[in-house]
């Protein structure tokens, strides 16, 4: 099967998974439904990246598809989980609450470090895909006082700041898991570092953390993680995913330490 036609049906069929689960669904009981239902399909699938399917339905492609964040918990499924439905379907709003993609060109975030970036750049997104949205409310999110993994580092003398990107989009992110499923072979302990890692971002983001300071304690925490091969796939990714956890976590849950 040719990759086009695989990423094709990969996005197409989510339709058909919604309507099977009756209600939005996570890319991960996405991902066990192409498993069960479409096994020739789901067999080219677990050769591609990992979180393949996650970035494929994430990209916006198909314009049937909204995006969700679930009031209440479900069983074994994280509250803060990204779920994928039908866009025009009347789901009930009071437990279904859709999540709006705010598309604004050259954004300049007043939040980030001035350290980590050049004094001619700013931090922004492609109008093409997911968008962080800046409001004086999250003013005090760059005040956290960083992890003892951060510390660590600075002890040992290799401290790293990693330099976040200007532009940050799904499509880069999906480019970035297959150069990097290109340059590691999946035996590697790396991706399980890089997976870990992804879940630091998603509570590092409740806890309310900057983008900066995410990005400091996670690349500095994993080794396997600032190897220079590899270092610029995997802010991009972590980047995208600070992202798409900034649209969903209740900004009540943000510390204001």
């Amino acid at each position: 099967m040719h990759d086009n036609q695989t990423c094709t049906m990969v996005r197409n069929l989510i339709i058909d998974a919604i309507k099977d689960n009756g209600r939005p669904i996570t890319a991960h009981e996405y991902e066990q439904w192409l498993e069960i239902n479409k096994t020739q399909l789901w067999s080219e699938v677990v050769k591609k990246c990992h979180d393949y399917t996650r970035v494929i339905v994430t990209s916006g492609g198909n314009s049937q598809i909204a995006k969700y964040y679930c009031s209440q918990t479900l069983p074994s499924i994280d509250r803060r989980s990204v779920f994928f439905g039908i866009k025009n379907h009347e789901y009930d709003n009071k437990l279904w609450i859709k999540i709006t993609e705010r598309k604004r060109k050259q954004i300049k975030n007043p939040h980030l470090p001035k350290k980590s970036c050049n004094d001619d750049s700013s931090f922004s997104y492609s109008h093409t895909s997911d968008y962080l949205s800046i409001d004086s409310e999250n003013t005090n999110l760059s005040d956290n006082t960083s992890p003892i993994a951060i510390e660590n580092a600075i002890q040992k003398g290799n401290f790293i700041i990693p330099t976040i990107p200007s532009i940050v989009s799904v499509q880069n992110s999906t480019d970035n898991w297959q150069s990097l499923s290109e340059k590691v072979s999946f035996t590697e302990h790396f991706w399980s570092d890089l997976i870990t890692a992804l879940s630091d971002v998603h509570e590092y983001v409740f806890k309310g953390f900057s983008l900066q300071d995410i990005l400091n304690m996670v690349i500095n925490q994993y080794e396997s993680l600032q190897n220079s091969n590899v270092t610029l796939e995997v802010i991009n990714i972590l980047t995208n995913h600070f992202i798409q956890m900034k649209q969903i976590t209740p900004k009540s849950n943000y510390s204001t330490s």
